[in-house]
């Protein structure tokens, strides 16, 4: 799905924010507030989806994973099993979480709700298909834990071996083989919220609200949540993958037609 940047006005490419602006925008989301300034927003929005490299943060990543390379190679070079778990599987993991980028779920989600509470589209059918993530997002990460999983067989720590290749894994497929988990497609029309794989429907005359929520277990997720009189039905989606503004500012559209 193609982002509806006309609607948020967002600068385009990749942006780059200066320490202090991400400093303060981490303060003001920690308050659950966004910036004052509707650019600023703007600007926290396209830096969350789209982040201009860091030179001093890949070249600091970089070094820590090859220290903790070096201590992994050492380990299976001279057979120190215990060395390589002490030190040398903690060092590659914290890189492994490093490369999936900073937290910036909260920023830009109270930003992204600041732009939306201005922002209104005419009411219009809309259907959201599944979406698969690039595998290239999160090849390096794959790659050290894979790393450990081989240095630990070699050293024999097959507990250890089992723990990298079951990780990734079970993060990257065991939501979706929950029986409650969310499937796509998603469609929004005049007859309600409809999710066929799940078979469920929500009329809009029984939604309240459409509101940004938090969304655990990612750095990037950020809930939708259709609030209801019985039960929210939420759903967390990547902005980097699916096009939130188009989800809500729809269902606003529906729902002010349903109900007025």
């Amino acid at each position: 799905m193609v982002h509806n940047v006309a609607v948020l006005d967002l600068p385009p490419g990749p942006v780059r924010l200066a320490r202090e602006e991400r400093r303060e925008l981490r303060r003001l989301a920690a308050e659950g507030r966004p910036h004052p300034d509707p650019q600023v927003r703007r600007r926290a929005v396209a830096w969350a989806r789209h982040p201009a490299p860091e030179p001093g943060r890949i070249a600091g990543v970089a070094a820590f994973g090859l220290a903790g390379v070096g201590v992994v190679a050492a380990g299976v070079w001279f057979g120190a099993g215990q060395d390589f778990v002490v030190f040398g599987l903690p060092m590659v993991l914290l890189t492994a979480a490093q490369l999936a980028g900073p937290n910036v779920a909260a920023i830009h989600r109270v930003n992204l709700a600041a732009l939306l509470a201005e922002a209104r589209v005419p009411a219009a059918p809309l259907e959201v298909a599944g979406v698969r993530p690039p595998l290239k997002r999160n090849a390096a990460a794959y790659a050290a834990f894979a790393l450990c999983g081989i240095a630990a067989a070699a050293t024999g720590l097959y507990l250890v071996t089992a723990a990298c290749l079951a990780v990734p894994l079970a993060n990257r497929y065991w939501p979706r083989l929950r029986p409650d988990h969310p499937r796509m497609p998603l469609r929004l029309d005049a007859d309600g919220l409809h999710m066929p794989a799940n078979d469920l429907h929500v009329p809009w005359t029984d939604v309240t609200a459409v509101d940004l929520i938090p969304a655990g277990g990612d750095a990037h997720l950020i809930g939708v949540a259709w609030r209801r009189a019985a039960k929210d039905f939420t759903l967390a989606l990547d902005p980097r993958d699916y096009s939130i503004e188009d989800v809500v500012l729809t269902s606003r559209a529906w729902r002010r037609e349903a109900t007025a």
